[in-house]
């Protein structure tokens, strides 16, 4: 969902909801056990029970009533058009 906010990658950190993903897609018990192991030894697994000491460089606040609806193509996520805008655009397309 990046390209949907403009974005090339999106980073979230791993938690037991993502081995309960693994699990529910079919993973096997071996395999999920060595991503939360490798994950852990890394220091990139979250548990939230135990690690409530989060810390953040940047607090960014965003105020939804300014945020657009809008569509963004699979080549090329940066070039969206707002929703508002898509009957112009779709005409400007065609007569291109």
């Amino acid at each position: 969902m990046a390209p949907e906010y403009g974005a090339t990658i999106g980073y979230f950190p791993v938690d037991e909801r993502t081995l309960s993903y693994l699990q529910t897609t079919g993973r096997s018990a071996e395999d999920i056990e060595r991503v939360q192991k490798y994950l852990t030894l890394q220091g990139m697994f979250k548990n939230y029970d135990i690690d409530n000491d989060l810390t953040f460089t940047d607090v960014l606040e965003l105020d939804l009533s300014t945020v657009q609806p809008s569509v963004a193509g699979p080549k090329r996520p940066h070039d969206f058009v707002e929703i508002s805008k898509m009957k112009a655009d779709w005409n400007a397309c065609l007569t291109n």
